[in-house]
């Protein structure tokens, strides 16, 4: 199976810049290695620069898709070197942030699909105007309750 391409992106007021990043899984707090691109305990090397972009001056990124990511949360803290190695206790963090990884891609929403809560809604008709609950997944709990106006326009209104 080919790696799928991850991004990272960080804009910077400040351009020819040495910025690096550190990526770490977080099921397992592993570190990803800038040498094979394997996640482990402790990489020989865990500093991965990012390159600064041609035309947009003070953005810098990589792409990394040298292996497969498992699906899961990985935070990423971006670094500005001040010396001639990369030093995370002497230099400063310029950036932070989180990709949600799905079948070896970045997934765009607040939660991976597996941690969405899932919602049933249930209309239950008692009267003529009808009722609408929206339930939690144990299918009991009550979260919400609207009056559904039966109306030409069907309007609802929260109770």
């Amino acid at each position: 199976m080919m790696a799928n391409s991850k991004r990272i992106i960080i804009d910077w007021a400040e351009t020819a810049k040495s910025i690096y990043c550190i990526v770490r899984r977080e099921s397992d707090k592993f570190i990803l290695g800038s040498v094979d691109g394997a996640f482990t305990p402790a990489p020989e090397n865990l500093y991965l620069p990012l390159t600064e972009d041609t035309i947009i001056k003070g953005r810098y990124e990589r792409n990394e898709d040298r292996t497969v990511w498992s699906d899961g949360r990985y935070t990423v803290a971006v670094y500005k070197q001040a010396g001639v190695v990369p030093s995370p206790s002497a230099d400063v963090i310029i950036g932070s942030g989180e990709l949600a990884i799905k079948d070896d891609s970045e997934v765009y929403l607040d939660a991976l699909p597996s941690f969405i809560h899932k919602w049933i809604l249930n209309r239950l008709v008692e009267s003529p105007s009808g009722t609408w609950k929206l339930y939690d997944d144990d299918n009991s709990t009550v979260l919400k309750t609207w009056n559904w106006d039966n109306t030409a326009k069907a309007r609802s209104k929260a109770i």
